[in-house]
């Protein structure tokens, strides 16, 4: 079986450790390349748990985002790759935008997936695809996807498949309550996030509103418009 070559640019994250836990067990998919913001150390350093799965090269070092162009290039001129952004929300959009300025027409052979909100919403850019197969199906082939976000994927597998049943009243909001566990806030350990500060702990937050809000009430879930929708999110 011929293998398909995965890029990962934000490979010291959480996110990304995941995705290259789940990569080392995949029967079509070999890593290629991984980067981070400053390209310092190892998957191994980054993800030690990791460090058995051979098919990770987890020795191999991690390249900094501006060579990963030029990796990225060499690829693309043998073989179709993909490429995951597992990158903070506001840095995937400049990153991947000059990938594709630099790759030029050999970007078309990059299947891309996000992971942060850049391009999640349906205005944000014509070119991506929401990622949420189970309620708005993803063609195969489909160059560029925008994952979910966590706590919008829960709301929407709850609340959508209701609304299309007509099960809602739309004169009356819908409340949700929604509690992340602490992996939510990254990798950098901080007082509010740390887990031993969280454990045996809940606390609201983001009061004035939730980035993911704006998925659950998009056009493509409620294209009549949307009943008010009030989040609480919970950590």
């Amino acid at each position: 079986m011929t293998r398909i070559p995965v890029f990962v640019a934000g490979a010291r994250g959480l996110l990304a450790g995941e995705f290259l836990r789940l990569l080392a067990q995949h029967p079509a998919l070999v890593l290629a390349g991984a980067s981070s913001r400053g390209g310092e150390g190892s998957l191994a350093d980054a993800h030690p748990h990791l460090a058995g799965a051979s098919a990770l090269c987890p020795g191999a070092p991690l390249l900094p985002h501006a060579e990963l162009a030029a990796r990225l290039g060499a690829v693309l001129t043998k073989e179709p790759a993909g490429l995951l952004l597992a990158m903070n929300h506001g840095e995937t959009a400049p990153l991947w935008e000059g990938l594709k300025n630099a790759l030029g027409a050999a970007a078309e052979r990059l299947t891309v997936v996000d992971l942060s909100a850049d391009y999640r919403l349906s205005d944000a850019d014509a070119g991506w695809s929401y990622g949420l197969p189970e309620l708005h199906p993803v063609a195969k082939g489909t160059p560029r996807i925008a994952a979910a976000g966590c706590f919008a994927t829960a709301m929407q597998l709850a609340i959508v498949p209701a609304a299309r049943a007509g099960l809602l009243d739309g004169a009356r909001p819908m409340i949700v309550h929604g509690i992340t566990g602490s992996s939510g806030s990254g990798a950098q350990a901080k007082a509010a996030t740390h887990h031993p500060h969280r454990h045996d702990n809940l606390w609201a937050y983001a009061w004035d509103g939730h980035r993911h809000e704006a998925e659950v009430i998009a056009l493509r879930n409620f294209p009549q418009g949307a009943p008010p929708l009030h989040f609480t999110a919970c950590s």
